[in-house]
């Protein structure tokens, strides 16, 4: 046990200082941010760190220092990006600025669900956002928020998609357009419940990189972008 604990020190020592060293990096100006009114941000996601995100109550005392520790090199808002089913297991958002969900939430089982299903399925996934945020007193923010061209773009949101490329059928000749109303729906609700779900970090945008060897959840369309001017107009 003791050898455990000294190797769970040993990663969060090493995590530290590789957040202090970017932290620097960014303050002494050797990373260039376009827009200065950019939020510097830090994001845990789970994708990258899945078996401490599994164990974000045992660890918690680690991660409450490790974001003590964050604070005295930046003034940022900071936040977590919890997955879309373990929100509710994390035990450190009152140390944070706000609640960050990685929004891959299942919407419908449907393979053509329309906006009123889309809807219902976010009034769904609302309701325990909304209790969250009125228990911690923190905004939410969705640290991810997409959906992939595919028939399961509404029932799994987290699925890449891949597996459907290339297929011939009706279902998949849709797919396009499912994406685009899963957005459209999607974005309608950030923008009607903007008091407290803040917004969102739009996946996948790369800049200058469209696609990075994967077009399935890319948002850098001419039709994807007129869904968004549209939503984010005011």
């Amino acid at each position: 046990m003791e050898k455990v604990n000294k190797e769970a020190e040993d990663k969060m020592k090493k995590a530290v200082k590789a957040l202090e060293d970017e932290f620097k990096t960014i303050r002494t100006g050797r990373v260039g941010i376009h827009n200065h009114d950019v939020e510097i941000r830090i994001v845990a996601f789970e994708a990258c760190v899945p078996a401490r995100a599994k164990r974000a109550k045992a660890d918690e005392d680690q991660w409450r220092e490790l974001i003590r520790r964050v604070r005295e090199v930046t003034d940022a808002r900071l936040t977590y990006a919890a997955n879309w089913d373990r929100f509710k297991e994390v035990p450190f958002w009152d140390a944070l600025d706000a609640i960050g969900i990685q929004a891959y939430f299942p919407l419908s089982d449907s393979e053509s669900p329309g906006d009123p299903e889309l809807r219902a399925g976010w009034e769904r996934v609302l309701a325990p956002l909304r209790e969250l945020h009125r228990r911690t007193g923190k905004p939410v923010v969705f640290t991810e928020f997409g959906y992939h061209a595919s028939p399961d773009a509404a029932r799994m949101p987290w699925s890449d998609g891949r597996r459907h490329h290339g297929d011939p059928s009706p279902a998949f000749a849709s797919a396009h357009a499912l994406q685009e109303r899963c957005l459209r729906v999607g974005l309608e609700v950030l923008g009607r419940e903007r008091g407290w779900l803040r917004g969102a970090f739009l996946w996948k945008w790369f800049v200058g990189e469209p696609g990075r060897g994967d077009a399935t959840f890319i948002l850098d369309t001419p039709r994807l972008r007129g869904v968004i001017e549209e939503a984010w107009r005011d």
